[in-house]
């Protein structure tokens, strides 16, 4: 089952819906997502597992996520783009709400095997560390999304159509 690419462009509205946080503490280091654009709109590759949990790979270097690229087979339109963490909460907050959690520094191979659970947080506790500022979103320990073992996952390429 293919997941749904999230593909809303997301423009900050002036409110922050309840992720009043220190700037400095959540942009203090670079991110790199997996993005597109279809007719103008950023869409945000997503991973999905055999059980159907939907996760947004999250890397920490650009050289990494470049490699996903390459040897994941995503085809084209995709490139690799720097964030922030005020940026990740925002989209975690909004175009990509949907997600169960976040796959920190997949590589191709993870996400279609069943060691994508180990690199992998839940959403929520994703946000906490970023709010908190701790450079680690994962807190030094990853965890499971679920409780249940994952089985082969399959990323998602550019919409078709």
């Amino acid at each position: 089952m293919e997941p749904e690419l999230q593909g809303e462009v997301f423009r900050r509205r002036g409110r922050t819906g309840g992720l009043k946080m220190q700037r400095e503490a959540r942009d203090c280091r670079p991110y790199w997502l997996l993005t597109g654009f279809d007719e103008s709109r950023m869409r945000v590759m997503t991973l999905t597992t055999g059980e159907g949990e939907v996760l947004l790979p999250v890397f920490s270097f650009r050289e990494e996520a470049e490699l996903f690229l390459v040897l994941g087979g995503a085809g084209e339109g995709w490139r690799v783009r720097e964030t922030r963490g005020g940026e990740l909460l925002s989209l975690l907050s909004g175009l990509c709400r949907n997600v169960s959690g976040v796959a920190l520094d997949p590589f191709p191979e993870l996400g279609r095997a069943s060691l994508l659970s180990l690199v992998s947080v839940g959403r929520e506790r994703f946000i906490r560390r970023l709010l908190q500022g701790e450079d680690s979103p994962s807190g030094g320990v990853l965890r499971p999304v679920s409780g249940g073992s994952l089985a082969a996952g399959r990323f998602a390429g550019p919409s078709q159509g």
